[in-house]
């Protein structure tokens, strides 16, 4: 099989994947009421969690619609950073459900609870525009992506962030070197991106799916995972996607 025909092989699987998701609802999560205490529940955890879970899987199959878009119209370049993406979502999934774990086992809900605030209010701009300190900033991408070392994933963040940032890996799919002769060379540019296909990421995709049920388990909700397992069964079936 040629790199070309795995690469459209790959397009295929997420698609059907993509078609799943697109099925799925979320339901309107109304806020426990906070105790007279002031107290962390168990209640406002899960809320948390599960607000964290359909956010993720929200965004998480419009990025996939968005990279089949960009695939069907040969939009390669484009391709690669919503793999990115992809899969700094995987990691991110990771990274909540191991910690969120740690706090639960040790029946710590304060910790649980900040964190998950982080985690579902973090942003670095509000933080930064606004001056805001009261904003939480959210968790480094750097210590997401370090944390998900962890989970022996096959791809490297590194080769996919090449095509994000404006340097030699991305500029390098638009020239040739050619050699004239024993002393002189000439740098050729090609008409499009030289890539033949796309990375396999689809270990990385079907984590999120794990991940996120995972989370969904630890609340005991019961109308998005077992959907959710329904779609992860369904991707177990491929090889790829297993």
């Amino acid at each position: 099989m040629t790199e070309e025909e795995k690469s459209e092989q790959i397009v295929a699987q997420i698609r059907s994947l993509s078609q799943q998701l697109s099925k799925l609802n979320f339901p309107n999560l109304r806020r426990p009421e906070p105790t007279s205490e002031g107290a962390v529940t168990l209640d406002l955890i899960h809320w948390a969690v599960r607000f964290y879970v359909y956010s993720a899987l929200s965004h998480f199959r419009e990025m996939i619609r968005s990279f089949l878009f960009l695939g069907d119209n040969d939009y390669i370049p484009a391709g690669f950073m919503i793999l990115r993406s992809l899969f700094e979502i995987g990691a991110h999934t990771y990274y909540v459900r191991k910690h969120v774990v740690q706090f639960l086992d040790a029946a710590d809900l304060w910790s649980a609870w900040n964190f998950l605030y982080e985690i579902n209010m973090g942003s670095l701009y509000i933080h930064s525009v606004n001056n805001d300190s009261e904003h939480p900033l959210p968790r480094h991408i750097g210590r997401v992506v370090r944390s998900f070392d962890e989970w022996k994933h096959p791809n490297d963040y590194k080769f996919l962030s090449e095509f994000a940032h404006p340097n030699m890996g991305a500029f390098s799919h638009y020239y040739e070197f050619i050699r004239l002769n024993s002393h002189e060379s000439e740098v050729r540019f090609l008409h499009g991106f030289s890539e033949d296909g796309f990375p396999d990421l689809s270990q990385e995709i079907a984590a999120t799916l794990q991940f996120c049920s995972n989370l969904l388990e630890l609340t005991k909700e019961t109308e998005v995972a077992p959907f959710l397992e329904k779609i992860r069964s369904l991707a177990s079936q491929d090889d790829r996607l297993g």
